[in-house]
């Protein structure tokens, strides 16, 4: 605990105090001006980019994910790869999976920038626009995660008694109101 926990949470706090460029030979020490600084300056940016980030990450892979879990639940030909593909970029290195993206949005060299050349549409600049910087890391986090998401869905789809879903097949139940009354039903509110 001491050296895995302790020692680097020390460590950073006494980091922060420093003015000092990664890699430099020398640091400076400011006490709690790297604090000030970030209070005064930088903190509604960095709290606002964390907050769309989170927002957006976290409410599309649980969108995404349940649609997915629900299509990978159904009976289909060669469910068990689809499920494996969609699965398999949780379990990928970080690193790989940002050199394949960075040739992805490429605007020169990238597929993305190819495709949108070929229906003459502009190419952004993904890289140089902050905007469109976070919309391109909030896609790639999306995808990263996404396979994580379907697979807990999913686990809770297979958990659902068969016998509650033939009962709603012979009930007359859509496959809407079955999905949205046994597979994601409303919790009655408590009343005292």
């Amino acid at each position: 605990m001491a050296l895995f926990v302790y020692r680097p949470f020390f460590l950073n706090i006494y980091y922060s105090a420093l003015d000092w460029t990664l890699g430099s030979a020398n640091a400076t020490w400011v006490r709690l001006q790297n604090y000030v600084e970030f209070f005064t300056r930088d903190a509604g940016t960095v709290l606002t980019t964390t907050l769309i980030f989170t927002v957006a990450t976290v409410g599309f892979s649980m969108l995404i994910g349940l649609s997915l879990a629900v299509v990978l639940n159904r009976q289909l030909v060669g469910r068990n790869v689809a499920r494996a593909v969609v699965f398999a970029p949780y379990v990928l290195s970080g690193v790989g999976i940002g050199m394949v993206w960075m040739f992805i949005f490429d605007p020169v060299t990238g597929v993305l920038s190819a495709v949108l050349r070929g229906m003459h549409l502009p190419v952004p600049q993904w890289f140089n626009n902050p905007h469109l910087a976070l919309v391109m890391v909030i896609i790639v986090y999306v995808w990263k995660n996404l396979g994580y998401c379907a697979v807990i869905y999913l686990a809770a789809l297979q958990g659902i008694p068969r016998d509650l879903l033939e009962a709603a097949a012979l009930d007359g139940a859509s496959r809407r109101r079955t999905f949205r009354s046994v597979c994601c039903p409303r919790r009655p509110s408590s009343s005292p």
